[in-house]
């Protein structure tokens, strides 16, 4: 924001740090693909809007940090410049590659614990391979269509659309799709708060079927609200009553019902594959089963709180809380709620509570709260790759973060299918350090040393953010 203040302070000009400026113009350049109401949808302002100048700087910031959050530009950079009492405006953005079809190779475990235990004593018999197609940015709307085919451990096929500003309502979103899976092995219950796989050899266990259809509407660029309306039909073989008799309550091996799921956000994070600064909140509620329709009915509730605070320039401290509650006791096991066997449940709930990726543990309600504080090696930026042949991928977001953390977790449990009772009814408490990378296209990995509170430890691998 050099060249502001460097304009700002020109002798041919007239504002002062206590006037306000007039948005006069808007220009996006470098937007090859991308349409120009994308960008400008993800603005806090807009042309002949007044924006006080001594607070320019920081206003112009938060806005390319929302630009960049969009996921479509390698970097954006938002260069002002200032006539008289009038702001013109100038967004450099760089488009990432928006097409990617990826031959996949992967083994459907619950986590990197179990991967690297199987791997170990020569277990492959979950290796999956298929293609996943991912187009983001379609059109140049921010659209995106995934595609996914799987054979091997489990036969997979997905299909998912979503398009932002449908009917000509500018911030509605629309997303539809599709899936289809047949498992010849699946967790049917656990033992010591063990998963335990059960498989049929030349059957499939599990075949199932889901549809769903999704509107998003933003009251504001940091406040949304999701309604989702999906079906998911499940059939299940004879074999299964052997393995467990209250996977499913009842008598029928099937279930089939509709389900409803509400969830309202406000989120202010910095950046979203990497947050330094900002909280995010959300509130969900979930009911499945129609009576008199559907084989089951219950309902669940789930809360997230994620707030990054900055120290310093190199130092930050982030802290999290999140709570699920089932209501009702007779639903399907795969329904329940969990610490480490992620599944489905809410929308961006997570199941990893560190220091126990060996272990599963499923209930009724499952509570966390997580702490972190973060020192910057290699502070969170874009370097530039020229030696890439490719100008798409010569921007790249880089960070390197020394990590000390303590997770805390409560697992309670209320439901017929409740026979293993280990690590229950108990405060967990896991704490470690590590060390985290940022990399191409909002890519990370996570190597911490983790310790639970019954002295276990080890070395655990991750890809996904802790603290939402």
């Amino acid at each position: 924001m050099a060249l502001l203040f460097g304009i700002i302070g020109a002798g041919n000009l007239y504002a002062t740090v206590n006037d306000s400026v007039q948005v006069r113009t808007i220009v996006i350049s470098g937007a090859k693909k991308t349409k120009r109401t994308v960008v400008v949808r993800e603005l806090t302002f807009r042309e002949k809007d007044q924006l006080p100048v001594k607070s320019l700087s920081d206003i112009l910031e938060r806005n390319r940090q929302n630009v960049f959050n969009l996921g479509l530009f390698s970097a954006v950079e938002v260069e002002p410049f200032i006539v008289g009492l009038e702001l013109h405006i100038v967004i450099h953005v760089k488009e990432r590659w928006y097409i990617f079809p990826i031959p996949k190779v992967k083994a459907e475990e619950r986590n990197s614990y179990d991967l690297i235990r199987s791997f170990s004593q020569g277990d492959f018999h979950r290796v999956s391979y298929g293609l996943d197609l991912q187009w983001y940015n379609v059109t140049g709307r921010n659209e995106t269509l995934t595609f996914f085919g799987q054979l091997g451990f489990s036969k997979r096929l997905r299909f998912r659309y979503s398009h932002p500003g449908i009917f000509g309502m500018q911030y509605t979103d629309l997303a539809f799709g599709a899936s289809f899976i047949n498992k010849n092995e699946i967790i049917t219950r656990t033992e010591g708060s063990q998963a335990l796989w059960d498989r049929l050899e030349s059957t499939p266990l599990e075949t199932s079927q889901s549809v769903f259809l999704q509107v998003k509407h933003r009251f504001s660029i940091y406040k949304n609200l999701v309604v989702s309306l999906d079906h998911s039909w499940k059939n299940f073989e004879d074999s299964l009553n052997v393995f467990n008799q209250q996977y499913l309550p009842g008598d029928e091996l099937r279930t089939s019902y509709p389900a409803i799921v509400l969830a309202y956000s406000h989120d202010t994070r910095d950046w979203h594959s990497f947050p330094l600064k900002g909280r995010r909140y959300r509130l969900l509620f979930r009911h499945a089963g129609i009576p008199g329709v559907s084989t089951h009915q219950f309902s669940k509730i789930g809360f997230t709180w994620a707030e990054h605070i900055p120290l310093s320039k190199r130092w930050n401290v982030s802290y999290g809380l999140q709570n699920v509650l089932t209501l009702g006791k007779e639903i399907p096991y795969f329904e329940k709620s969990s610490i480490g066997l992620g599944g489905k449940d809410l929308p961006g709930i997570s199941t990893e509570l560190r220091g126990y990726e060996r272990y599963a543990i499923d209930g009724s309600w499952v509570g966390m709260a997580k702490g972190e504080l973060k020192f910057a090696l290699v502070p969170y930026q874009t370097i530039n790759l020229k030696m890439i042949p490719i100008k798409m991928f010569q921007q790249m977001p880089f960070g390197a973060y020394l990590s000390s953390y303590a997770d805390f977790g409560y697992v309670e449990d209320r439901t017929t299918s409740n026979f293993d009772n280990t690590l229950k009814g108990q405060g967990l408490f896991g704490y470690g350090l590590g060390i985290n990378f940022i990399g191409f296209y909002d890519m990370m990995l996570r190597i911490e040393y983790s310790r639970n509170h019954l002295g276990e430890d080890g070395i655990y691998f991750h890809s996904s953010l802790p603290i939402r």
